[in-house]
């Protein structure tokens, strides 16, 4: 039975951002996968797994928040956040391999990629 719950918007639409992003992760990662790519976009086979393997874990990181929020209770919590974090680790790992090669005015994205990551390793 359901019960009249209140809800935060905030959290509501951070879950909506969530949602769709991972739609749209799956929909690239299909489009990689079966479609052969401009020359001039070409990338090393290295970087390319880098790429798949951030968009997994990126996917899988924002979808383990809610299941452990909502719908995992008891000692089982722990191992799925242990998980999580280091899915964490190894999503940051490759963002931070990466950044050699971001998209863009070169001269702001890669500090706007490191910025973040130096404050993480500082705390």
């Amino acid at each position: 039975m359901w019960g009249a719950a209140t809800y935060d918007a905030l959290l509501i639409q951070i879950l909506l951002v969530a949602f769709f992003s991972f739609l749209t992760n799956m929909f690239m990662l299909q489009y990689y996968a079966t479609h052969v790519q401009h020359p001039k976009f070409c990338i090393r086979w290295q970087r390319r797994w880098c790429l798949y393997i951030h968009m997994l874990t990126g996917t899988i990181e924002i979808f383990t928040g809610p299941i452990v929020s909502f719908l995992i209770v008891g000692p089982e919590v722990e191992y799925v956040v242990k998980a999580n974090a280091i899915i964490s680790i190894v999503h940051a790992a490759t963002a931070l391999y990466q950044v050699p090669i971001v998209f863009g005015v070169h001269i702001f994205m890669q500090p706007a990629y490191l910025i973040p990551a130096d404050e993480i390793i500082r705390k």
